[in-house]
């Protein structure tokens, strides 16, 4: 099961590598690409509350295409992260159902239904913060759903500090 999800997750991923949007398309695309070059709430740069978590990776990935300087390496570097979420919810989102009680066969549906949606699959290519606080709410989701499935008593602490962790760091995504 983990190699089929991790064929998944790279076709996935490949597929939306190949068409990342060339332009920023809507005022928050916008927004998010004036955050990458000069970060500042109080212009909306981008709007409040502010993305710092997520301004940070675009940053990261902005300069590993070209720079702030380069439009098209700011539109990349922002809807990279989307296209890496996607394909990270395909392994996140099995774990969920499998954390809820689904049986491996129901998860595996349940992520193939959603990871096919055409919602799903558009979204994963916007230069938006949309995709990537998905992932980080759905990791958090299903490390304290493992807590709650009674898993051995030292993982349990761990994964409840990790998904607590992973539910505050959401919000700055």
């Amino acid at each position: 099961m983990k190699y089929t999800l991790a064929a998944l997750a790279c076709l996935f991923l490949l597929a939306h590598l190949l068409v990342l949007p060339p332009e920023l398309e809507d005022i928050d695309s916008v927004n998010f690409a004036l955050g990458v070059r000069d970060f500042d709430i109080a212009r909306h740069q981008p709007h409040p509350p502010g993305y710092p978590v997520f301004i940070g990776l675009a940053k990261a990935s902005t300069a590993l295409f070209g720079g702030s300087q380069n439009p098209r390496a700011v539109v990349r570097g922002l809807a990279v992260w989307s296209a890496v979420s996607g394909a990270a919810l395909v392994f996140l989102l099995f774990a969920f159902f499998r954390n809820l009680g689904a049986t491996e066969r129901q998860a595996w549906w349940g992520m193939a239904i959603a990871v096919t949606s055409p919602l799903f699959w558009f979204t994963s290519l916007r230069p938006l913060s949309d995709m990537t606080g998905l992932a980080i709410a759905v990791a958090a989701q299903a490390l304290l759903l493992s807590v709650l499935a009674n898993r051995a008593r030292e993982s349990r602490a761990a994964a409840l500090v990790a998904g607590a962790f992973l539910a505050a760091l959401a919000a700055g995504v």
